[in-house]
């Protein structure tokens, strides 16, 4: 039986399921009076993914590339030195007040204890990027593992020769592709696994040289969902792929056509059980779960893997984690509330930024600790008298049970993931408490600026001299610069150059994306109620997943 209840903030009715009433028992937490979806907003508040700036590190004076930009409130440490045994969190401890409210206390600590500036690990020539580890010579990409050469693009793991994607995984040679993996010379693909020298199709498993396609499997040489030959095949690619910005132009617009007469899925899970959600893998008992893949009994998450009991949490596993709730990039740990990244760590709450730590309440910056409040040390017997009573406080002034107060947020809300999932208007961020940071391109070092429509429309007739020119992207005029590693990706996938700035492009794609909104639809085959991504209001054809997968096979 589930709990009703009535969102503080958006005035939403939502309910505490049984698993979650589970879930907070087991933890000792107290029943969310949030919504959902204003949990996750602050989860995901906590995470700038994309946005770089220039600035110096605080401990060394050295010039580097952050997350932070060099206004923000924080001491920033270069990533090397934040790791490092130069300096001690424990340092910066203090006693608890237990007669005042905790969150005040917690922010003076925080504007003390430095913040890792970087995210950049165990990577070659990758400076450029926002979290990113194994990696060698990639640009301007979020969230990469175990890629080489990829530029532009958005959770990618085992990636080569790969542009402008987004969730594209074990993947070679593929430019504007999404939700891929397994493939192999590819170029606007969406939905596809397994597929080799596929082009502008949707929804693709186990294809070779297939253009213009929709749910097809193990199919061989087809054009429009029809078999051709292999010249057939070659002339039509070669229309389309032959560097001209028109031609790519035209098969868009083909593809999206293509594409919206199409069946689709109501949902892509693979082999899951009592699941809802989207693109969720070999899990069961998961509840509004989204991007994630081998967990159980989990609900109200987005991205994670390996992982068991877990709730209303932004980026949880690699590798797994176990009863961890309305926290923001866990790793490898266990009974984890109201947390911000945190590894390999063991019953924290409100702790931020903390490694191989234990039994600790309200730190930053720790490592190998246990038993401490407020990054000050305690005995276990003086942990375990005090924090009751530091408990019972923020029950009194209403904090117990809730996540870091929005003025907290390390970012402003414009900078990080929340944005792109929750989006808020300038004026609405500030009366929630956010910041909010006007964005200031840096006046590029170029020769020219030349507006996108003024580039030649062939890229043969682009000259290497464009890679000291500025790009005015077409939609919102931010410039932007051609990288020479692009320039020869495109070249020898015989591309156009882009016409929109990086920025933007991301933007389209994650907006190609259904939201993170379950609603239910008839199956349009046989008439079944089903849960879908798909808002009823949409145009496409939604089957269920019974219906769909006696389509295509």
């Amino acid at each position: 039986m589930s709990t009703p209840r009535t969102c503080r903030h958006s005035g939403k009715k939502f309910a505490i399921s049984t698993t979650e009433m589970a879930l907070l028992t087991q933890m000792k937490l107290p029943l969310s009076d949030l919504c959902p979806e204003e949990r996750l907003r602050l989860a995901m508040s906590a995470r700038n993914e994309w946005k770089l700036y220039r600035r110096k590190c605080d401990a060394t004076g050295s010039e580097i590339l952050s997350a932070y930009p060099s206004e923000s409130p924080f001491v920033i440490y270069r990533s090397d030195v934040w790791w490092g045994d130069s300096w001690d969190a424990l340092s910066y401890g203090r006693p608890v007040n237990t007669d005042a409210p905790f969150f005040p206390q917690f922010l003076e600590l925080q504007k003390a204890v430095p913040r890792e500036g970087t995210s950049v690990f165990r990577s070659e020539n990758c400076d450029y990027n926002g979290h990113i580890r194994d990696s060698k010579n990639c640009y301007m990409n979020a969230l990469a593992s175990k890629c080489e050469d990829v530029h532009y693009s958005y959770w990618i793991e085992n990636g080569k020769n790969v542009v402008d994607c987004m969730y594209t995984n074990f993947s070679t040679l593929c430019y504007e592709c999404r939700d891929c993996s397994l493939c192999y010379n590819a170029t606007s693909l969406e939905e596809c696994s397994n597929c080799n020298d596929c082009h502008f199709s949707y929804q693709l498993i186990g294809c070779t040289q297939c253009l213009f396609c929709t749910n097809l499997a193990n199919k061989t040489l087809h054009l429009f969902n029809k078999p051709c030959s292999k010249e057939e095949f070659e002339e039509a690619k070669s229309a389309i792929l032959n560097g001209s910005f028109h031609a790519w132009q035209e098969a868009s617009n083909t593809y999206a056509k293509q594409r919206a007469n199409a069946v689709h899925r109501a949902v892509h899970n693979l082999n899951c059980q009592e699941v809802t959600g989207d693109h969720f893998y070999n899990a069961r008992e998961c509840d509004f779960c989204f991007d994630g893949h081998d967990c159980e009994d989990c609900m109200d998450t987005i991205s994670l893997s390996d992982s068991k009991n877990v709730g209303s949490s932004y980026s949880v596993g690699w590798p797994g984690c176990e009863l961890v709730y309305l926290s923001s990039v866990v790793r490898d740990s266990q009974e984890i509330a109201f947390c911000r990244y945190v590894w390999f760590s063991n019953d924290l709450r409100y702790c931020d930024s903390c490694a191989s730590c234990k039994h600790c309440f309200g730190c930053i910056g720790l490592r190998h600790k246990q038993h401490c409040i407020l990054n000050k040390q305690y005995t276990k017997e003086e942990y375990e008298r005090l924090l009751p009573l530091v408990i019972a406080t923020m029950e009194k002034s209403g904090e117990w049970g809730q996540f870091f107060p929005s003025t907290s947020a390390p970012f402003a809300y414009n900078e990080t993931a929340a944005q792109d999932y929750f989006p808020l208007e300038r004026a609405n961020a500030i009366s929630m408490g956010f910041r909010w940071r006007d964005a200031v391109d840096e006046s590029p070092a170029v020769k020219k600026t030349i507006p996108a429509g003024k580039l030649p429309d062939n890229l043969d007739e682009t000259p290497d001299d464009v890679l000291q020119w500025a790009i005015q992207c077409e939609a919102t005029k931010r410039p932007f610069r051609i990288v020479k590693q692009e320039l020869d990706f495109y070249r020898s996938m015989r591309l156009p150059l882009p016409r929109l700035h990086p920025k933007e492009r991301h933007r389209l794609r994650l907006a190609q994306r259904n939201p993170y909104i379950l609603w239910s639809r008839l199956c349009g085959k046989c008439g079944k109620p089903t849960s879908t991504t798909y808002a009823p209001e949409r145009p496409e054809t939604i089957y269920c997943e019974g219906c769909y997968l006696k389509e295509v096979y």
